[in-house]
């Protein structure tokens, strides 16, 4: 009997699909033997295998081995022993380990009962004597085969919203590392359905039925990828450049067979002229392909070849005008995992704002947030021998040159130890106008390869373009945030003034004159003029609050607002004191305290009485004797204590004609001249 082409194809596709899988699942055997996770996943691929072998076998043995038809075909079916270690994988991914166990027996007790019904009865399938009058994908069913079916559906139903579950809990690295892999499953699992239940039932037609097999290196395919890009399971490993090649040679092999395949009778009969139309044809198809196809293959095998001065160049260009520093290492960690397919990147730099020498971390990518909490904030220390070498030499360090060179002998067991602490393989020095300002920290590279002299000496160069760089965008950072304080600054210092009396107030027989020249920093100085026309008095208010910036301020307002409530009740100077040390201590909870100096000018009797808080002295100048008088002020600061009754005093300065006064705060008497 001649097999037809559409039959040869799907033959030889599931036994391809087989050999794959079952290559995957030794790789995952050899690799991560005693891991659970992987133990499952690959007795599920395991058996997916068999389920190709099954179908595969079914088409061979039908047209070459008719007495083998229902063994194959019984071999297919029972190829749903891959569903109990799909579902315990899905459960151990999602964390569900509850009663894990129990599930575990009744998932595999309910298949290893199928599977016992499948070899041992005609109710799963009908043996047939005679297949010539089948098909080779029409095995007939028995009675009891839609229970096979339905178990499928409802393991597979299980083990998706385990899968979403686990999917939805990860965070970061870890949900990177499923993503891929999950996707593939779907995907997998989607078009199974689809060309095994939904066609045939809607259309009839179950020439696609048999494809699933083939679908299956989807999710071999996308774990695969996971493994080698983002070491899925905890799997390192390098895609060699031999089975690199051997795996892009078939991508180009295979269309050239199946396209001899099916037009071979043409072939047979076509003339000169067209055969070498053809070869043409495939000459310009190989040529595309290794322009644009096999780039891409290599670069996600992480086995393009560098092109380091192109890289050199465009480096530079890239990141010459960032100027905010995440955006420079961002860039730069991009671009040199592209091309060196560096793994992690750290940039230390020796901080202006400390008198020691050591080198701190300014910036950081690739590396996960638990492994930089273990780190201390101090990575490279001035008293050590790397420091001193790397500052002397301006050379980079690689981890294997430290083992082997002997100019290293002095330094290699210290170096030795810091390199492997911090998963280090290679120090780089930022090097500006010949001084080294900083250190490039790289661990290792993704194809866990080392580094080359060529790679080495391409991060040289590198970080002699990049050092002015990376130095303009600290500073870039600092000048930042100084323009943004000085704007907060500048905004506060506006507020504050707007607090201030904006008019002196007119009174009968007495002067009142009040100016504040701002410092460099907001603070609590303060003072007003609360004028009281139907006593025909003037109350006097001058305030220091402790501290500066916007929080010395803000309890500004706060104390402003007190005195003018209290001052225009019928009460003292001593009571107006008392008031506002009851209202400050209650609101600020002792974090801070102030000085309030509180007059009350009478016009009746040209007497100033006043009760102060611990505030500065008050000067007098007497104009018939010519003379300065000192007058302490006297109590306690405000804020400290809830009560201080005690403490507070009322006392009166008579004043005669020209008479001054002058009250200040601590920036007059703290001030310094030059000298």
């Amino acid at each position: 009997m001649t097999v037809t082409t559409v039959d040869y194809f799907i033959m030889i596709s599931c036994f391809a699909a087989c050999a794959i899988n079952i290559l995957f699942a030794l790789f995952l055997w050899v690799k991560n033997p005693r891991d659970i996770v992987a133990r499952n996943l690959k007795l599920s691929i395991l058996f997916t295998a068999v389920y190709g072998l099954g179908v595969g076998g079914e088409y061979f043995c039908y047209y070459y081995l008719p007495r083998l038809s229902n063994f194959a075909a019984r071999v297919s079916l029972s190829s749903i022993l891959s569903i109990p270690p799909y579902v315990v994988f899905s459960y151990y991914l999602s964390g569900n380990l509850k009663n894990i166990r129990l599930k575990k027996i009744i998932i595999y007790a309910l298949t290893i009962t199928l599977v016992t019904l499948i070899f041992t009865t005609d109710l799963m399938v009908v043996t047939v004597k005679d297949w010539h009058h089948l098909k080779p994908d029409d095995p007939p069913a028995g009675p009891l085969e839609p229970l096979v079916r339905l178990f499928i559906l409802a393991s597979l139903t299980v083990a998706t919203y385990n899968l979403l579950k686990g999917f939805r809990k990860t965070t970061g690295f870890r949900r990177v590392q499923l993503k891929y892999f999950i996707w593939g499953i779907f995907v997998y699992i989607f078009f199974t359905i689809i060309l095994s239940a939904i066609i045939p039932l809607v259309f009839q037609n179950d020439q696609f039925a048999q494809l699933p097999p083939v679908i299956s290196i989807i999710m071999t395919g996308t774990a695969t990828f996971a493994i080698i890009r983002y070491r899925l399971m905890d799997i390192e490993t390098v895609v060699h450049k031999t089975i690199l090649w051997v795996l892009t040679s078939l991508l180009i092999i295979l269309p050239v067979y199946f396209f001899w395949k099916f037009f071979q009778p043409l072939l047979s009969r076509a003339t000169d002229i067209f055969l070498s139309l053809v070869m043409l044809f495939w000459f310009l198809i190989y040529g595309w392909y290794n322009k644009n196809i096999q780039p891409g293959i290599d670069h996600l095998f992480r086995r393009r070849k560098y092109d380091y001065y192109n890289m050199l160049r465009e480096l530079g260009q890239k990141i010459g005008t960032e100027l905010e520093l995440n955006s420079v290492l961002s860039r730069l960690f991009r671009e040199l995992q592209n091309v060196l397919y560096i793994r992690n990147v750290l940039i230390l730099v020796r901080s202006a704002d400390r008198e020691d020498r050591d080198f701190y971390e300014v910036g950081q990518a690739g590396y996960d947030q638990s492994f930089l909490k273990s780190q201390e904030k101090v990575l490279l220390k001035e008293k050590s021998g790397l420091y001193h070498w790397i500052m002397q030499k301006k050379k980079a360090v690689e981890k294997g040159q430290i083992m082997f060179d002997p100019q290293y002998r002095e330094i290699k067991e210290e170096s030795l130890l810091f390199y492997y602490h911090h998963n280090l393989e290679l120090l780089v020095p930022l090097i500006l106008e010949a001084k080294v300002i900083g250190v490039m920290r790289l661990g290792k590279k993704e194809n866990l390869q080392g580094y080359t002299l060529m790679d080495t000496d391409l991060l040289e160069q590198l970080c002699h373009r990049i050092g002015v760089t990376i130095d303009n965008a600290l500073h870039h950072s600092d000048i930042v945030e100084k323009e943004r304080l000085e704007e907060a600054l500048k905004l506060g210092q506006k507020i504050q003034l707007t607090l201030l009396p904006s008019e002196v107030p007119r009174i009968k027989g007495l002067n009142v004159y009040g100016f504040m020249t701002p410092a460099r920093e907001i603070g609590g100085d303060y003072f007003d003029f609360i004028a009281m026309p139907e006593k025909k008095s003037l109350a006097i208010v001058i305030g220091d609050i402790s501290g500066k910036g916007v929080g010395a301020g803000l309890y500004m307002v706060m104390l402003k607002t007190a005195v003018h409530i209290f001052s225009k009740k019928e009460q003292s100077p001593r009571q107006v004191i008392l008031d506002v040390n009851r209202v400050f201590n209650r609101q600020i909870e002792g974090e801070k305290f102030m000085t309030l100096l509180y007059l009350l000018w009478q016009e009746e009797d040209a007497t100033l009485t006043y009760s102060s808080g611990a505030h500065e002295h008050i000067l007098v100048y007497r104009d018939a004797a010519r003379e300065v008088e000192t007058i302490p002020s006297g109590g306690i600061l405000l804020g400290v204590l809830p009560d201080i009754n005690s403490y507070i005093e009322e006392k009166s300065i008579k004043l005669k004609p020209r008479d001054k006064i002058l009250l200040y705060t601590d920036g007059v008497t703290e001030a310094h001249n030059s000298k």
